[in-house]
């Protein structure tokens, strides 16, 4: 009875506000009438498109072979009856390898399917800033570094936009920024003689990543302050306190060793190149070095098992078996003579001819532990000074 009476007065109450008002009464289905339904996305070659969620939510999807570049997850905007993002587009890698323009230069991501265009100070851009691989062909036009031409179009707004941020002095910080720029894929600005990379970072005030550009400048330059080596967006424009600055280096390796972690090696005036040790990969950024994985390649050439260290690796066997070289004998006879039992390994890279399995010892040897680790050989190249 309580509930019947309830439901009575609401619907008087719905009544009376009918009557008496000149806005008429709008229920929830009359609202839901009114919303405008996105039409039927755009495709993405090399990939699908698929619409679920009642019709609301996309999702575009690269085939396996190929990686997609841009937002992949939107949604349909009622109110407008518009998809919230573009298609991506999906790439691959395995293009022929490019080169760079004449003043200029040319940087590939770590998946080596999209390729990223930087001019020199006092040269401007024209043509695409990124070619993307697609079917082993570069997508795009191929740019050309000029003086006298006018700047790309894209170039010339992101850099007012730049020297406009930097003239009213907006607060710009990891803090401050947003997500804005991400959701609306803006690139971040170039910076002469730079290379720029985007990275995630925790935001503490909005608790979630976003989006923070860090610029490293070329060979022959330096940051005028290695403080200001970012760029934060905020409402949709990339900016800085102090906007990034790549000068000039006179002897690149004498000063902080180019930057380079482990060998620099001058390359003419004003240009040099970085290099690492044995065991390490240099890294996009063409200075850091990473260790190599030598497992994950072939299991290292070992037969059995394969253990990554820092800088190197090295070989071993199961039990019951002996490594000889990065092969392994079984050597079970040996094990019972020696005493030795359980889980005890025996590493190395090579085996002496004292213990080879032709020429067994008749008398256990002291320790029964053999212990063998591969020896790097450092390179002729010049090292970090501390």
């Amino acid at each position: 009875m309580i509930d019947l009476a309830l439901e009575c007065a609401a619907v008087f109450l719905r009544e009376e506000t009918m009557l008496n008002h000149k806005t008429p009464y709008t229920s929830e289905a009359d609202k839901i009438d009114k919303e405008i339904p996105c039409s039927p996305p755009p495709d993405v070659a090399n990939g699908e498109t698929i619409v679920w969620g009642e019709g609301l939510l996309l999702e575009y999807r690269c085939k396996p072979e190929f990686f997609p570049v841009g937002i992949t997850h939107g949604a349909c905007d009622l109110s407008t009856g518009k998809w919230t993002i573009d298609p991506p587009v999906c790439a691959e890698s395995g293009c022929p390898e490019l080169t760079p323009p004449t003043h200029g230069v040319v940087n590939l991501d770590v998946s080596g399917g999209i390729a990223s265009f930087v001019c020199r100070q006092g040269y401007f851009l024209l043509g695409d800033e990124t070619l993307v691989c697609e079917q082993g062909q570069w997508k795009g036009t191929f740019p050309l570094c000029t003086e006298t031409a006018t700047p790309n179009k894209r170039t010339k707004t992101r850099k007012k936009k730049a020297r406009t941020e930097k003239k009213e002095e907006k607060q710009f910080s990891l803090e401050l920024s947003d997500e804005t720029c991400f959701y609306s894929a803006v690139s971040p600005p170039p910076i002469d003689n730079a290379v720029v990379n985007t990275e995630y970072q925790m935001n503490d005030r909005l608790q979630r990543y976003v989006m923070v550009a860090t610029y490293t400048c070329m060979g022959g330059f330096r940051l005028r302050n290695t403080a200001n080596a970012q760029l934060f967006c905020r409402n949709l424009v990339w900016g800085a306190d102090v906007l990034p600055e790549c000068i000039a280096e006179d002897d690149q390796c004498e000063i902080d060793n180019g930057g380079c972690d482990h060998f620099c090696t001058p390359q003419g005036k004003n240009r040099y190149a970085c290099s690492c040790h044995e065991g390490y990969n240099l890294a996009s950024d063409a200075k850091t070095c990473k260790d190599a994985n030598e497992c994950a390649i072939d299991n290292g050439g070992c037969e059995q098992e394969c253990f990554n260290t820092v800088g190197s690796y090295f070989c071993s066997c199961q039990d019951g078996f002996i490594p000889k070289g990065s092969s392994c004998i079984g050597f079970q006879a040996l094990r019972q003579a020696w005493g030795v039992s359980g889980g005890a390994r025996i590493r190395s890279r090579g085996i002496p001819a004292d213990l080879r399995a032709d020429s067994l010892p008749t008398v256990p040897p002291t320790p029964p532990f053999v212990n063998f680790s591969k020896t790097l050989r450092n390179s002729p190249h010049r090292t970090r000074k501390s």
